[in-house]
């Protein structure tokens, strides 16, 4: 069936808008200030595959994004350029498929409203280069539910294909993020309630389940010895995110009042799915089960990692509910693009909800864009003041943590302040302090030798503002 003229300019200016979003995106790869969680993954793929496990083991996050970026980057190489078009490629396989998606249905409101969702908003814009995990989660997480969604709907044992994708899929995102974990198992929970009660394929997610068990469960033990470590000893997570951070980092939009229009939107959209459906089949009430499916369990990750942290020991930040936020932007796209109203075009309502996006973003997204690369320019400033100092006769102490300094001041020795005591044969009388968190008085009052101050400039390290010091120390 060959598209309208109406239909034919959406479908040009889509186009247009996912080229440019990813072109905005795919510039931020030349962003070179890396903060603390990156500059691990930049360390942890330099050691043998061995290590690598070991390594990951320790820390909170399961190996299979690791193991993409190493793939990668020994094919093309390891700079900090490679290392975010990594993270890059999960954005461009969700952008193709939604190009997919809306030229074969047709669904040109779902498309704009989900482009603008993970490449406008500021936290989308973030972590589709940032060089950690999230953006392959959520890829992960995303196909899996997609795939949920067609055995829903298909209701037929003959859709073993999509079994199969969800299994595998959500196997991939558990591997990918413990948190992802947490939305796929859900996505299980949920298609084995809607299999009881609809006696259909009961046996098939059952084998289903079992496998995706059977293949977490090696990481699961080492999930279980880590958290039983973490218990006794704490851990680095200051704080315990409010219900209300976890939403407005769901629904992002620049204020309330937008957050408002978008809800009630949406709640139409599912009371309108609700309405279509009774009216097609003839049942008293029929629900959107993928629908409701997915959105409870993006409701129950926020939920377990809320329990979770007050219950043991804070475990839980928003930016961990990211690929749950996109399966969830996914949903309410979906929706509400299948809205048809009575007397506004369907090509009207499309054109208000791209200006509803856009301007109910437009001034996070340019300030994430200006404030990035501001703080950027700032650290290669700083970068070139430090380096303008002899490695040989300098040492360099930081509040911040090592693995960054190592990263960025390779022939220079270096100590995180705290580690060690200020010693002169290790600084030859001249030692630059990087200080974000403490003050060089405090670390005077602290330490025996006598610290005359040389110059004190201000910088940018690890993404934070940080005063850098020259200092001879007697």
């Amino acid at each position: 069936m060959k598209k309208t003229r109406v239909e034919q300019v959406q479908w040009i200016l889509l186009i247009l808008f996912t080229a440019v979003f990813a072109l905005v995106n795919l510039a931020r790869t030349g962003l070179d200030d890396l903060w603390l969680d990156e500059v691990f993954t930049v360390r942890i793929i330099d050691q043998s595959i061995k290590d690598m496990l070991i390594m990951t083991a320790k820390d909170v996050h399961p190996p299979l994004y690791y193991f993409i970026v190493r793939i990668i980057t020994d094919i093309f190489g390891k700079n900090y350029m490679v290392f975010r078009v990594v993270s890059f490629i999960p954005f461009m396989i969700t952008c193709i498929y939604l190009l997919l998606y809306v030229k074969k249905n047709k669904e040109y409101i779902t498309g704009f409203l989900f482009l603008f969702f993970i490449s406008f908003t500021p936290n989308a814009v973030l972590y589709n280069n940032q060089i950690r995990m999230y953006g392959f989660a959520a890829l992960f997480c995303l196909l899996a539910y997609i795939e949920l969604d067609h055995i829903i709907k298909s209701n037929d044992v003959k859709s073993r294909r999509n079994y199969l994708l969800f299994t595998l899929f959500s196997i991939a995102a558990a591997y990918t993020h413990y948190y992802a974990l947490i939305t796929v198992g859900f996505f299980f929970l949920g298609l084995l309630i809607f299999s009881i009660c609809k006696k259909n394929n009961i046996k098939l997610v059952i084998i289903c389940s079992c496998t995706a068990a059977l293949a977490y469960t090696p990481w699961l033990i080492v999930l279980l010895q880590t958290m039983l470590r973490l218990t006794s000893k704490g851990f680095w997570i200051p704080y315990i995110p409010s219900v209300s951070t976890c939403i407005k980092f769901l629904l992002p939009f620049s204020s309330k009042y937008y957050k408002l229009i978008f809800v009630l939107v949406f709640a139409y959209s599912l009371f309108y799915s609700a309405s279509k459906r009774k009216k097609e089949d003839g049942e008293k009430f029929s629900l959107d089960y993928s629908a409701l499916i997915g959105i409870m369990s993006v409701v129950m990750t926020v939920v377990v990692g809320e329990v979770a942290s007050y219950i043991l020991f804070p475990c839980f930040l928003d930016r961990y509910i990211y690929p749950a936020a996109v399966v969830l932007w996914w949903i309410m796209s979906k929706k509400i693009g299948e809205l048809k109203l009575k007397y506004i075009p369907n090509w009207l309502f499309c054109l208000f909800c791209v200006i509803f996006m856009i301007i109910s973003n437009i001034k996070p997204f340019l300030y994430v864009i200006k404030e990035d690369y501001r703080l950027n320019q700032e650290f290669w400033k700083a970068k070139a003041y430090i380096e303008g100092y002899d490695p040989e006769t300098t040492f360099i102490y930081t509040d911040q943590h090592i693995l960054a300094t190592e990263y960025y001041f390779p022939k220079y020795q270096s100590s995180n302040i705290g580690d060690d005591c200020l010693m002169e044969d290790k600084t030859q009388g001249r030692a630059i302090f990087i200080l974000a968190n403490q003050t060089i008085d405090k670390i005077i009052e602290n330490n025996d030798q006598i610290i005359d101050i040389l110059k004190a400039e201000d910088g940018v390290y690890q993404t934070k503002p940080v005063k850098i010091y020259v200092t001879e120390i007697e």
